[in-house]
């Protein structure tokens, strides 16, 4: 009998498991790739190496950072960043936006600032396309913080 509640216990701890780690990967809608001999798993993306979006605060100000690396044959990667404030409802008030930020090569920096306001959290989305001669990847990203 304890065989068969240990056995029931260990499936539904590995059912649970594997719909946590489902939830995670697809809530950000973020392609991943395993690296079993790195034991890591990071962002997969088609076009880019790597995407970084940063959201810090100083001094009422929000600093909005967006670094993307493309692969070897990119050509532009533009992006759109708006910056939310979270009510305390729920919904959102837009803060700032920029759009329409380009860059010609393989590799995007951007950095913008806002005025904000103490006691909310601050959603910045970013919505980003990565153009390899005809193939253009949409990248997605979004960071929270509270200042």
């Amino acid at each position: 009998m304890k065989y068969k509640t240990r056995k029931a216990l260990v499936i539904i701890a590995l059912a649970i498991g594997t719909l946590m780690t489902s939830a995670f990967t697809f809530e950000n809608n973020i392609p991943i790739e395993v690296k079993p001999a790195l034991n890591q798993i990071v962002p997969y993306w088609e076009n880019a190496d790597d995407v970084k979006l940063n959201l810090s605060f100083s001094s009422g100000v929000a600093n909005c950072t967006l670094n993307v690396l493309g692969k070897q044959n990119v050509s532009k990667i533009t992006a759109d960043m708006r910056l939310y404030r979270i009510n305390s409802n729920g919904s959102y008030s837009s803060v700032a936006s920029w759009r329409s930020i380009t860059a010609y090569g393989s590799s995007l920096n951007a950095t913008r600032l806002s005025g904000i306001t103490p006691g909310y959290t601050y959603r910045l989305e970013a919505d980003i396309k990565v153009y390899n001669g005809s193939n253009v990847e949409d990248i997605s990203l979004y960071k929270e913080g509270y200042y």
